[in-house]
């Protein structure tokens, strides 16, 4: 009987034939624009990635790599300059949508507020307004707001609770966002910063 013995050795340089240097160029598929149809990427073995990091980190700082699985392209390791000159990394377009998401959890915050004081008892919901008109004296004791947030939120806590909480979960006439930003309920703590 043949003894057959495991030579990771011989795995090793087999393999290195298929590796991303000997390996064929990888049409890429469009991907919303980012990477070209035309654009050829060299290829890299998933197991070649995990083994050589370092190595194959390197080469992706100056060009595109597929990564390879089962002959398949699991994943693509591309040099941030890359990214920047197709248009993938748009600094503005993250930074508003980071700044969407953070109203959302205001306004999600300020809902969840309209509702709490909306079943509120009378005597809870007279501590949560009082709490919120003892936080806009404070900004203006200590000039911490701009005049415009004052007087409007002064106006809105002379509301019935109803309006109020329509006031403060709406558009506003666009000052809905600016509002929920500048919110004494905030400092009052009884809506937590986003």
């Amino acid at each position: 009987m043949e003894e057959r013995r495991f030579d990771r050795g011989r795995q090793n340089s087999e393999s290195a034939d298929r590796s991303p240097a000997a390996g064929k160029p990888f049409p890429v598929l469009s991907n919303y624009g980012i990477l070209s149809k035309t654009r050829r990427m060299q290829q890299v073995t998933a197991s070649h990635v995990k083994q050589n990091f370092g190595e194959v980190l390197a080469r992706a700082t100056t060009e595109p790599l597929a990564v390879m699985r089962h002959r398949r392209m699991v994943a693509a390791i591309v040099p941030v300059s890359w990214l920047e000159r197709h248009g993938a990394i748009d600094e503005r377009r993250a930074a508003r949508a980071a700044q969407r998401e953070v109203e959302q959890q205001r306004l999600l915050a300020h809902q969840a507020l309209g509702i709490e004081l909306l079943c509120a008892p009378p005597d809870r919901q007279r501590r949560m307004l009082e709490a919120a008109r003892g936080e806009i004296k404070r900004w203006e004791r200590a000039a911490l707001c701009s005049r415009d947030y004052i007087d409007r939120w002064r106006e809105w806590l002379r509301l019935p609770v109803r309006q109020l909480v329509r006031s403060m979960c709406s558009d506003a006439h666009g000052w809905g966002p600016a509002m929920r930003q500048n919110s004494p309920f905030i400092g009052a703590g009884l809506v937590p910063p986003p």
